[in-house]
C-alpha cells in the first residue's frame, strides 16, 4: 500500500506543480517524465542491493526480474512523455501551437491512463503471497479490468495528441503558405 501510495503522489506531484506553477505545455510532459523516471530508478535501486549482497533469497530471483520488469515499462512511459514534450515544445517555440487546452487535457489523459495502468498493478501487492487467479478471482478480474481500461484511455489519448500536433502543424504551415 505505501508501494501504491508513494508512487501516486511521485507522479501526480511534478505535473501539478508544473500545471500551477509554470504555463509552458511542455514542462508537464517533461515534468511527468521525472516522476515516472524517479519512481523507475526507485524501484530499480530497491530491488537489486538485498539479491546483490544477500544472495537470492527463496523467490528473490522472481522478485528481481518483477521489480526490473516494472522499471523497464516505467521507463517506457519515461520515453513517451519526453517525446510528447519535445514535439510540444518544438510547436510552441515555431509558433504553431493551436489547441493548447485539447493539447493539456489530451496530456492529463494520457498521464491518468497511464499511473491508473502501473498503480492498479501496484494495488495487487496488498495481496497475500501466493497471487494466483484462483485464490483472489475477484481482485485480479478487478486489475484486469483496470489495466484493459486504463491501456485504453491511453491509446485514445496518445491518438488524440498525435491528431492535434498534425493539425496544428497543418495549420501552421497553410497559415505560413498563404500569407
Amino acid at each position: 500500500m505505501l508501494l501504491t501510495l508513494t508512487f501516486l503522489f511521485v507522479t501526480i506531484t511534478p505535473p501539478l506543480v508544473s500545471h500551477f506553477r509554470h504555463p509552458a505545455l511542455a514542462m508537464l510532459f517533461m515534468s511527468a517524465a521525472v516522476g515516472y523516471g524517479c519512481f523507475a530508478v526507485g524501484i530499480k535501486v530497491n530491488a537489486f542491493p538485498t539479491d546483490l549482497s544477500f544472495g537470492l533469497p527463496e523467490h528473490g530471483a522472481n522478485f528481481a526480474l518483477y521489480s526490473l520488469g516494472h522499471s523497464l515499462s516505467l521507463m517506457q512511459i519515461v520515453n513517451v512523455m519526453v517525446f510528447c514534450g519535445a514535439v510540444i515544445w518544438l510547436q510552441e517555440r515555431l509558433g504553431a501551437m493551436y489547441f493548447p487546452s485539447l493539447t493539456k487535457l489530451s496530456f492529463w489523459l494520457l498521464h491518468l491512463g497511464q499511473a491508473t495502468s502501473i498503480g492498479s498493478f501496484l494495488a495487487l501487492t496488498i495481496l497475500p503471497s501466493p497471487r494466483r487467479y484462483i485464490d483472489h478471482p475477484v481482485a485480479i478480474d478487478s486489475f484486469l479490468m483496470a489495466q484493459t481500461a486504463s491501456f485504453y484511455l491511453s491509446c485514445m489519448a496518445a491518438l488524440s495528441l498525435l491528431g492535434l500536433v498534425m493539425l496544428s502543424c497543418m495549420r501552421h504551415r497553410c497559415k505560413r503558405a498563404s500569407g
